[in-house]
């Protein structure tokens, strides 16, 4: 675990418990459960993903349920169904989704289904899944954002002065 995980008190079987709550709540079936473990697992290893990231990719693929059937059981159309709804769907607080949300989303499925395929789980066509785009991401920050360096420098000034 490392000191950010310490620090924001993430657990280090919190991924775990986090699969068995959504599968106790009907969010995803005994076999979702199973392949979400064996995926984190491979992309802990394999990728040397963070536990924080393993978080992520676990909650955006329990979301995700809500657009399409069981992992195992999803078609390249009922992807394509389920992306549609996703872009048209609110979240939780009754808004839209944002950019970068709906980019996670389809960035995170798309690796899960490469991997599921590669793992001989799933068989999408490859290339009806690499045709599929993400979002264009919006960017946060503007010119006006960023500090310029006289700022930086009088800021860096005050701090010698304390």
């Amino acid at each position: 675990m490392t000191t950010v995980d310490r620090f924001y008190g993430v657990k280090p079987d919190h991924d775990i418990q986090s699969v068995l709550k959504a599968l106790d709540k009907g969010q995803i079936t005994q076999e979702d459960a199973d392949i979400l473990s064996r995926f984190v697992a491979d992309m802990r290893v394999t990728r040397n993903v963070t536990h924080r990231r393993v978080l992520k990719l676990i909650s955006t693929l329990v979301g995700w349920r809500r657009y399409i059937g069981p992992f195992l059981d999803v078609t390249i159309p009922e992807l394509y169904r389920g992306i549609e709804r996703l872009k048209n769907a609110k979240s939780d607080r009754g808004t839209p989704f944002t950019e970068q949300t709906l980019y996670d989303f389809i960035t995170i499925i798309k690796q899960f289904f490469r991997w599921s395929n590669e793992e001989g789980f799933t068989d999408i066509d490859e290339k009806k899944l690499s045709r599929i785009k993400n979002p264009v991401r919006a960017t946060t920050k503007t010119h006006n954002d960023v500090f310029t360096p006289q700022e930086v420098i009088k800021m860096l000034e005050s701090c010698r002065n304390s």
